[in-house]
């Protein structure tokens, strides 16, 4: 089976991993990734979305069109730019697939309040994670002595993303005079103000995928103020090296960690304006976390090991490819 995946991966970014990992696992499988198109493709798989050239080309070949849909642009975090921002992904989801998978419940909730419900079939599958290399031993990304809360995103392009973390962090430390935060991702430079403001955090800036690991280990606690994310990386990774999560009800957060690998706070968040954040009540089970640590982290594991599996999803995955090409 050939799978093609027209997509070139940026060095960071979830959907750059998905690629990289799922193309690498392909491969493992016995199976043929490309993201060149050619004649000769038995299934195309657009993560979103594909050029519009390459997906009439497939249809006019009868070449299967799966599209794998993590989230789309809304006015709230897009602003009046959203339609335009969803030009190839509106019409693969309209016109071109033959079958629908969402990275999560959350992500299939909103692309149908936006989008209407797809034509075609469609399946959930969440992302995987690789447990060989995500993992409670193996080495660790010594920073300090004492307790480590980590907080961890790509890109911090909002001030509410990191700004009740700090919060959160002050009440807790407050209780825990040897707690320390640590930072990882990179600041946009409007919000470059808020690590100077900050010298007793600890600010990583960018951190290279294969060393998150390491990083995870070193943390008894992940603070996460990531809002309406519809697969999380991150937070599978974490749960996968036992690293458990205080974050708020939103997007698949609790989906994903369904009150094994973590606590979320409950929110009341749609899809306008995003909902104020309570860093109290973030500390609160911040707090219950770090009191309960050792059971937390093992039920991370544990959540993780059973349900995020890269293996789980790579069979989950090809059973559709194989039977979309059946069918064919």
């Amino acid at each position: 089976m050939k799978v093609c995946i027209p997509f070139k991966p940026a060095p960071s970014g979830g959907t750059s991993i998905f690629f990289k990992k799922f193309s690498r696992a392909l491969v493992e499988y016995g199976f043929e990734a490309t993201n060149v198109f050619s004649a000769d493709c038995d299934v195309l798989l657009a993560i979103a979305a594909a050029p519009l050239t390459i997906l009439a080309q497939a249809k006019l070949r009868k070449i299967p069109i799966v599209q794998r849909l993590d989230g789309i642009y809304y006015p709230a975090n897009a602003g009046r730019r959203w339609l335009w921002l969803n030009k190839r992904i509106l019409p693969t989801y309209k016109f071109f697939a033959d079958r629908i998978i969402f990275q999560s419940e959350y992500s299939r909730q909103v692309c149908e309040y936006f989008f209407g419900k797809a034509s075609v079939p469609f399946s959930t599958i969440h992302n995987g994670v690789d447990l060989n290399r995500f993992a409670p031993h193996g080495e660790t990304k010594k920073l300090v002595d004492g307790q480590v809360i980590l907080c961890l995103l790509s890109n911090f392009i909002r001030s509410f993303e990191i700004l009740p973390v700090l919060q959160a962090f002050d009440y807790l430390h407050a209780q825990h005079p040897q707690t320390q935060l640590v930072v990882a991702g990179k600041f946009v430079p409007k919000l470059q103000h808020i690590p100077e403001s900050r010298p007793d955090v600890i600010w990583l800036g960018t951190v290279a995928h294969h060393e998150l690991p390491a990083l995870y280990r070193q943390a008894d606690l992940m603070l996460s103020t990531k809002l309406r994310h519809n697969c999380p990386n991150a937070v599978l990774e974490a749960m996968a090296c036992g690293l458990p999560i205080a974050c708020f009800d939103s997007g698949a957060h609790r989906e994903l960690i369904a009150d094994k690998g973590g606590i979320c706070v409950p929110l009341n968040d749609g899809f306008g304006a995003f909902p104020k954040l309570d860093a109290k009540l973030l500390a609160g089970v911040g707090e219950v976390i770090l009191q309960n640590q050792k059971r937390f982290s093992q039920q991370a594991y544990r959540h993780a090991k059973e349900n995020f599996g890269l293996e789980c999803m790579m069979e989950q995955y090809i059973a559709v490819l194989k039977n979309i090409i059946q069918e064919r």
